[in-house]
């Protein structure tokens, strides 16, 4: 399990309707699974969108690697990192990007070694728009220490690129188990962006330069 604040990856999350799911046995821990959703329109792919990935767990090493293809996907480029503009369009603060075709591509995995567990994502994203095409490309490193079995201890950094920009940011991790289904949690999240660009953590309001601070605490609720 991996806690703190993701890179912005849900600015392709999407929810799907009309869907058909296949998940395989497992097999010599090797695990498929494929997704179609369909387009509910009269064209044969607005709208449609397919996924298929695999997984792979032996010992301490857990292997994930998943590829999905959306048609006319909405994005919140503004709030989700920032961006005033994108691929030459102006972006309002309240309004959503519309990509024909989003591309998302990703490998990651873990390895547990005693009381920590390092693990690494890679995922690339294509946007495709008004003849147009943008790579959003994010590297996630870290490391999780259990102290005690209630109390774990996690630092991470992550990085990404999109139409000429990065964002890079760093987050160190506090949970507490008071059960198997509340944690008590701190996160200290610390991002940079390059030159032009605005600093926005997911989540929270953008900053106002290229640089943001933020401290979060609560409660998690497991159902």
């Amino acid at each position: 399990m991996r806690f703190g604040v993701e890179p912005p990856c849900a600015l392709v999350e999407v929810e799907l309707s009309n869907t058909v799911k296949f998940r395989s046995e497992n097999f010599a821990g090797v695990t498929v699974g494929a997704l179609y959703g369909f387009t509910n329109q009269s064209s044969s792919t607005t709208g449609r969108s397919f996924s298929f990935g695999a997984t792979y767990g032996y010992g301490p090493l857990n292997l994930a690697a998943a590829y999905s293809e959306y048609r006319d996907r909405a994005f919140n480029l503004a709030n989700g990192l920032g961006l005033t503009s994108f691929e030459g369009v102006a972006l309002p603060t309240s309004g959503s990007f519309v990509a024909q075709s989003v591309r998302n591509a990703g490998i990651g995995g873990s390895y547990q070694i005693g009381r920590v567990q390092l693990h690494a994502l890679l995922t690339q994203v294509r946007i495709e728009a008004r003849g147009r095409s943008e790579n959003y490309r994010t590297i996630d490193g870290g490391a999780n220490f259990q102290v005690t079995p209630a109390y774990m201890i996690g630092a991470g950094a992550w990085t990404t690129t999109l139409d000429g920009q990065r964002w890079t940011q760093v987050t160190i991790v506090n949970v507490y188990s008071l059960s198997k289904l509340t944690q008590l949690y701190a996160d200290v999240m610390v991002e940079q962006a390059s030159s032009g660009a605005t600093a926005s953590t997911l989540g929270i309001d953008p900053s106002s330069s290229n640089r943001q601070t933020v401290v979060l605490a609560g409660i998690h609720r497991l159902f």
